[in-house]
């Protein structure tokens, strides 16, 4: 009897483990039918017709994409289109780019109320840009400018591109700079950058004085270029005062290394001995590149060197800088120089033009030509009206000669009142 009763045990477990790997086969059965047939679906997805995503919602009705997709390719921009959005929603509820779509939609058909609910449960869903992008656009477009302030600004904040078309439309809405920098501008550097950048490619100079103070009162050094762009602008304007201003804040801030720029004191120029590497911008030095011509500091002499290889253009300004002055007073212009390998009536001269009357000739000196160490100067007066003058240092061939070659060396440049 007990051996009679193991053996129907071992029967039973037999059986039982039987059971179980079918139960498995079938179970892997239907996990790769299902697989196979969402691979295909997905297949079908991908071909990209209105006809093969159709195809695919009958064998993956749940997957929201295929819906929305369906929905895009449709002709049938009615109902039809409407219930594929509709339903790709209702698989999905968090997607914030398809309550958009429907808030655009229902907008374009004039239901406003409905489009402001749904645009609005967007952002609720999805803190990120898109969905104030669009609270933005859509407040602008109805002209609701309470609400459009509240989602520019937010929109602002969250910009991960260009935030140009935002700027725009607050510039559209008014020309008030004060309030779109207080209500459209968020407290955030990167806003005050991608803003002052806007500003100077739309010529709103006067609106870029109040973002260029912020951005300097953050005291940043990676600022420095944009700000000495946003100077370059004003020197191109010939709005010298504003410039200086702007110079002179940098300077007390730390963020650039050189003497304030004070019209009416001694020393004028900029950066006379060349301690620091010439910027090219603001009222720094401006070496230009020229083929043929070869620029280095001279840290031993403190000074610059200029090497002509006589490849150079016939006539070309080597260097220059943007000079503020007292309108109507006398200057002279000091320099150190010497030459190596450079004939009399060598074509190399400094010139003085007035930036008021579109680069009047002022004064200019003689021919640049010394083997040793010599110091001259060059008199002239400052323009009655604004008070920027450039001072350059150019070569024009002499006729008659061959290009130059050699080099000239600088130093102890100084540029105060006197005659």
């Amino acid at each position: 009897m007990p051996y009679a009763q193991g053996e129907t045990k071992a029967g039973r477990g037999a059986l039982l483990r039987r059971l179980a790997g079918l139960g498995a086969v079938a179970v892997l059965a239907a996990a790769a039918y299902w697989s196979l047939r969402a691979a295909y679906a997905d297949l079908l997805f991908h071909r990209g017709t209105l006809d093969s995503v159709g195809r695919a919602i009958q064998l993956e009705a749940g997957n929201s994409r295929y819906h929305v997709r369906w929905a895009e390719l449709t002709t049938d921009r009615g109902q039809a289109r409407s219930g594929a959005l509709a339903r790709a929603l209702a698989l999905n509820r968090w997607d914030s780019a398809l309550w958009i779509e429907l808030g655009l939609e229902a907008e374009m058909a004039g239901d406003f109320s409905r489009a402001e609910r749904r645009l609005l449960e967007a952002a609720r869903v999805d803190k990120s840009y898109q969905p104030r992008g669009a609270l933005a656009n859509y407040y602008f477009r109805r002209g609701e400018e309470g609400k459009f302030w509240r989602w520019v600004r937010e929109a602002v904040a969250m910009a991960y591109a260009d935030p140009a078309p935002l700027f725009r439309m607050c510039w559209t809405l008014t020309g008030d700079a004060e309030l779109i920098l207080s209500r459209a501008i968020p407290d955030r550097v990167r806003a005050w950058r991608a803003y002052l950048h806007f500003l100077l490619a739309q010529g709103r100079l006067e609106a870029a004085a109040a973002v260029a103070e912020r951005i300097i009162g953050n005291g940043a050094g990676e600022d420095v270029p944009l700000l000495l762009s946003y100077c370059d602008r004003l020197l191109e304007s010939r709005n010298g005062e504003a410039a200086v201003r702007l110079w002179n804040r940098l300077r007390e801030k730390g963020l650039i290394a050189y003497p304030a720029s004070r019209p009416g004191s001694g020393e004028a120029l900029t950066n006379g001995e060349f301690l620091v590497p010439p910027r090219s911008q603001g009222f720094d030095w401006r070496l230009a590149p020229i083929e043929g011509v070869a620029i280095s500091r001279d840290e031993t002499e403190r000074g610059l060197r200029v090497s002509f290889t006589g490849k150079q253009p016939e006539r070309c300004e080597v260097l220059s800088q943007i000079v503020a002055l007292r309108p109507g007073r006398g200057y002279r212009f000091r320099y150190e120089y010497r030459t190596s390998g450079i004939a009399a009536g060598s074509g190399l001269r400094w010139r003085v033009f007035d930036l008021t009357k579109a680069e009047e000739l002022l004064a200019e000196s003689g021919h640049l030509s010394r083997e040793g160490w010599a110091e001259e100067s060059l008199a002239f007066t400052a323009p009655p009206a604004l008070k920027l003058v450039r001072l350059a240092l150019g070569y024009q061939r002499t006729p008659g000669t061959t290009r130059i070659e050699g080099s000239l060396s600088l130093r102890k440049l100084k540029l105060g009142p006197g005659r």
